[in-house]
């Protein structure tokens, strides 16, 4: 039977998108964790799974190792840092197996099945064959365009492949994504240029203002807030998010009955939900 799998990560503390401060406290608390805990997906992740006939691909995009606490921690983006395009990389089955039969055992992360047709699989797997000789492997960020194989962050990754298929709900991506305007202040140094090949050295930062250091935001008493619409200096940011993706699971188990129009099963205390989309 063919199968699509999206596996949703949390973080370690979630992602507080409520405002600017917010979103910077959840990092720094995820990467201070990160150290007791080993959990080093700050801003959560999320990795795909194809099983069609004799074909199968499980596969991530990531960053650089390393990267995004340079640019964060050394760099001093602050939220430039959402604007920034990393070098970027696949993960490969090896590692994401392990990570996803650990994590099952302490529900840190859970998943989403569609049964799919042989035309949403051939589809899928163009879409991947594209992104990969378009180079979108090298470019691990939010302002790509995914679908057309620039790049991606994990996110966008693992949505895109629903996207390609024709088989999203726009239900589902509405409750897994949000969207803010960033204030100018807050955006510190960052580069939005693309990679073209793979071990490229990063590019300097050449865009956005001055140094934002994450720590003191955090620790300033006053608060903040997102920008107004085509505020002045202000940027768009849409995005899909892991601990959301992980959360809305939840929420889709507790409210599962019999007329439900998908099934429920665990593994461990992780939970997978099973969409029946071979009819679309």
């Amino acid at each position: 039977m063919n199968s699509f799998t999206l596996y949703a990560f949390k973080s370690s503390v979630g992602i507080n998108w409520s405002s600017p401060k917010s979103l910077a406290a959840s990092v720094v608390k995820n990467e201070a964790l990160s150290y007791i805990n080993g959990n080093d997906r700050l801003l959560g992740h999320v990795a795909i799974k194809i099983k069609c006939g004799e074909r199968e691909l499980m596969t991530a995009m990531t960053s650089r190792p390393g990267e995004t606490k340079r640019v964060v921690l050394k760099q001093h983006s602050g939220l430039g840092v959402l604007f920034h395009i990393f070098p970027g990389e696949l993960e490969g089955r090896e590692l994401l197996e392990e990570e996803i039969a650990k994590k099952r055992k302490n529900a840190r992360v859970h998943s989403m099945t569609y049964l799919i047709s042989d035309q949403a699989c051939d589809l899928m797997f163009e879409h991947y064959e594209n992104f990969v000789r378009n180079g979108g492997p090298n470019n691990y960020g939010f302002p790509v365009d995914t679908l057309a194989g620039e790049g991606a962050g994990c996110s966008a990754f693992g949505v895109s492949f629903l996207q390609a298929a024709k088989l999203a709900d726009p239900e589902q991506l509405k409750s897994w994504s949000g969207s803010v305007w960033v204030p100018e202040k807050f955006i510190g140094p960052y580069s939005d240029r693309l990679y073209t090949e793979a071990g490229q050295e990063p590019y300097a930062n050449d865009q956005g203002g001055e140094n934002v250091k994450l720590i003191p935001m955090v620790l300033k008493p006053k608060k903040t807030e997102w920008a107004k619409p085509n505020e002045p200096g202000a940027k768009f940011l849409h995005f899909y998010d892991p601990d959301t993706m992980h959360s809305w699971i939840e929420q889709q188990a507790k409210e599962w009955n019999n007329s439900a129009d998908y099934q429920m099963r665990k593994f461990n205390k992780s939970i997978d939900l099973v969409f029946d989309y071979r009819s679309r």
